[in-house]
């Protein structure tokens, strides 16, 4: 398995043209399938470093503003890594196979490709998310028009919090 290093800068503007890929080749070292993330491990040597810490959606009250960072639309081809700032819609725990889940609700539509996206606090530059997608409640009876599913069309994303991932990264024995 293998990522996409973002290196295509040119004086602080992204070139879209440029078809170079650098590539970092990762493994998955721990899954955590009850709120949908993994930790992946560069085996590729890199000098890929992070100033971020990892914190928690409890420090995020609703209404407040929070920067997400990704691709949207990379599925139709658009690699740009974009910078989108939103609210804090709801808070909400989630029950998934009978763990109740902390997670947010944003107030912005999840576009293809910004699925594993992090969400930031401005406050103190911490990763408190990972946006998961849209926002849909499970509903049965569904349909698809165009490959569309109707259910999917709003203005919401859910985002798990990054404590979550804390306790898998302390699970990952090197």
């Amino acid at each position: 398995m293998v990522i996409k290093l973002n290196d295509n800068f040119i004086s602080g503007y992204q070139d879209s043209d440029n078809t170079n890929l650098k590539i970092a080749e990762v493994k998955i070292v721990m899954i955590d399938p009850i709120v949908d993330i993994c930790v992946l491990k560069l085996i590729t040597p890199s000098n890929v470093k992070s100033n971020l810490r990892i914190g928690n959606t409890d420090t995020l009250s609703v209404g407040e503003k929070v920067p997400i960072i990704g691709f949207p639309h990379s599925d139709l081809g658009r690699v740009v890594l974009t910078q989108q700032t939103t609210e804090v819609g709801a808070k909400i725990l989630l029950n998934n196979s009978g763990a109740k889940t902390k997670h947010l609700v944003l107030n912005i539509q999840a576009r293809p490709g910004q699925s594993g996206s992090p969400v930031l606090n401005l406050k103190d530059s911490s990763l408190v998310g990972i946006l998961i997608g849209p926002y849909v409640p499970t509903l049965s009876g569904g349909i698809s028009i165009g490959g569309i599913d109707p259910q999917t069309l709003h203005q919401t994303t859910h985002v798990v919090s990054t404590e979550y991932l804390q306790r898998v990264m302390s699970n990952v024995v090197e």
